[in-house]
Formats: structure tokens, sequence, C-alpha cells
């Protein structure tokens, strides 16, 4: 079921959904804590934060620019998760001094589903140099 993100509290606190799929800031600031005591975390989807320009525009900077462009992005990239990584455990800190119980689950078994995507889809190559660049291979 499909709710908008105003309708969730509500429909938590009446019983109408079991559940909800959300990061802790939003969570944490729709404070959804107060009505379901069980959060499970999962770490499935990071926030994300990207500059988003126009291909004109990027196409006529100086290499020497497009090239500072993209290694600042990176660097902006690695501060803004560094900081959400820490504002994570913050936040579950607080939820946790409400009531919320918060709890892990076993990822081996929806990594090991999530298997035949890659391949239905034809990402194996994609994941490959996504794993690459990650340092996971």
């Amino acid at each position: 079921m499909a709710l908008p993100w105003t309708e969730v509290y509500p429909a938590l606190q009446q019983g109408v959904i079991d559940g909800a799929e959300a990061q802790h800031p939003a969570t944490y600031g729709s404070k959804l804590y107060e009505v379901t005591k069980y959060i499970t975390r999962t770490g499935h989807i990071q926030l994300w934060n990207a500059p988003v320009v126009g291909d004109k525009w990027f196409s006529q900077l100086p290499e020497e620019y497009q090239k500072i462009l993209f290694e600042e992005a990176e660097k902006a990239g690695d501060y803004a998760t560094q900081l959400l990584l820490e504002t994570l455990d913050d936040l579950e800190a607080k939820m946790t001094a409400e009531g919320a119980v918060i709890n892990d689950v076993d990822l081996e078994p929806f990594k090991k589903r999530a298997e035949a995507v890659y391949e239905k889809l034809g990402y194996q190559e994609l994941r490959r140099k996504i794993w690459e660049f990650l340092g996971k291979e």
C-alpha cells in the first residue's frame, strides 16, 4: 500500500498499516518511533546528495574545471556521508531513549535473492564496476 508520507504516522497509530520504510532522519523527524515500538535497521539505502548540472553547461567548461568539479563533488559526498553516519547513531540513541527498539536483520537471505535481479536486468557488468570502485572486488 502506498500512502502519502503525511498519512504514515496516523496510519501506524490507527493500525491501518503495520510498518513503513524510511531513513532514520525521516523516522525521527516524523516521530514515527512514537507510534511503532520496533525499528529494523537494514542499511539498504543511504541518503544521496549529488550536484546536478546541464550537459551543455558542463561540456563548455574547460577540462581542468570539469576535473575540479568532479574531485570536489566526490569530497563533498564523502563529507556528507560521514555526517549522515554520525547522525544515524545520534538519532538511534534518541529514538531508543524514547522507547524504540532497534533491530538488525540477517541481510544474507536478501542479498542471495537479489542476485537474480542483476542477471535478469543485465546489470552484472555495472554491478562489477560499482563493486570495483567501492573496493569490494
